[in-house]
């Protein structure tokens, strides 16, 4: 049995790779063409596989779409994650997390096209549906870690003891959120680090709690 589970794993591992290549290529199909004009050949193709394939890993162009989601999202949540578990202050770790869905911007700037189409069947999905659910999941996730931070902030005292944590969860994620659909449709306002300075000095300044009451 043992040598049996050894001889399978080179076969897992390819198989894991294979599906890794396939959901990167047809992130770079959905992004040039659109969900609509996406079909299972042109992903095929771009990943260098027959069609056949491509439909052992996955049954539909849906599934593959929402997988495509998925992975995208992962990826920037994985790395919020390392970012906001290293032992630094409440300030710090919010001002972490700002910089780095900064440093993303380009990255979205780039991909805007297949973001758009993730909003777009979220839209368009009913609130039960496959894609709604993933991204009621998600902003769960991201509301809970920004929550938490300013929870933690608040117990610290680097935050004010009134504030509204839910609430200014929200806000910063709609800051964040609105920027990011800015960039990607161009509209011609030019986020740069003088603005995401003074971003942070904002949400900052909101929270943080007056001399007197850190003394306290």
């Amino acid at each position: 049995m043992e040598s049996q589970n050894q001889a399978e794993s080179p076969k897992a591992a390819h198989a894991a790779r294979r599906r890794s290549e396939i959901i990167t290529a047809a992130s770079r199909v959905f992004d040039a063409n659109g969900y609509a004009a996406t079909t299972m050949d042109a992903v095929a193709a771009e990943a260098k596989v027959a069609k056949g394939s491509l439909y052992n890993y996955f049954p539909s162009k849906h599934s593959l779409f929402v997988q495509v989601f998925t992975v995208a999202l992962g990826e920037d949540e994985q790395t919020t994650e390392m970012l906001l578990t290293e032992p630094v202050s409440a300030t710090e770790k919010l001002s972490r997390y700002v910089e780095f869905w900064f440093s993303r911007l380009e990255h979205y700037k780039r991909v805007g096209g297949l973001i758009l189409e993730f909003w777009a069947n979220a839209a368009r999905d009913d609130r039960q549906g496959e894609i709604s659910s993933i991204f009621q999941q998600m902003y769960a996730r991201w509301h809970g870690r920004i929550s938490a931070i300013i929870t933690e902030g608040v117990q610290s005292g680097e935050f004010r003891g009134d504030v509204n944590i839910p609430a200014a969860a929200i806000s910063i994620l709609s800051a964040t959120d609105g920027i990011t659909l800015h960039t990607i449709l161009n509209v011609g306002l030019d986020f740069d680090r003088a603005a995401l300075e003074t971003m942070k000095q904002g949400i900052l300044t909101s929270l943080t709690a007056p001399p007197q009451e850190k003394n306290q």
